[in-house]
């Protein structure tokens, strides 16, 4: 059994609307990045939705865009993305969430 990362999406649209801003994926891995304004509120529903149960809270990290090649500087209008790395251990699957950060003010 797999996680319909399809119908998360649908869910977090549904829930969340213009605060879903796209939905990605990488190397196998989906991504949704958020409003950083709605992101705590994200994660929560992710942890105690039933049909997404990503309850272990595996990384947190941040990503300065400063001097990303031109080609990706269009993926990252601003100066920062933290980002979340979220774990379902039952069907087991990874989600990221990605929250862009300006310079200022620069907080989460």
């Amino acid at each position: 059994m797999s996680l319909d990362f399809g119908a998360l999406e649908k869910r977090l649209r549904e829930r969340f609307g213009g605060a879903v801003l796209k939905w990605s994926a990488f190397r196998g891995q989906p991504c949704v990045q958020v409003q950083r304004e709605q992101a705590v509120e994200v994660l929560r529903f992710l942890r105690d939705d039933p049909a997404a149960s990503f309850r272990l809270f595996t990384d947190l990290t941040c990503v300065d865009n400063l001097r990303l090649p031109e080609e990706m500087a269009s993926e990252a209008p601003e100066r920062f993305a933290v980002v979340y790395h979220l774990t379902c251990p039952s069907p087991y699957a990874v989600l990221r969430i990605k929250a862009l950060v300006p310079e200022e003010p620069c907080e989460i």
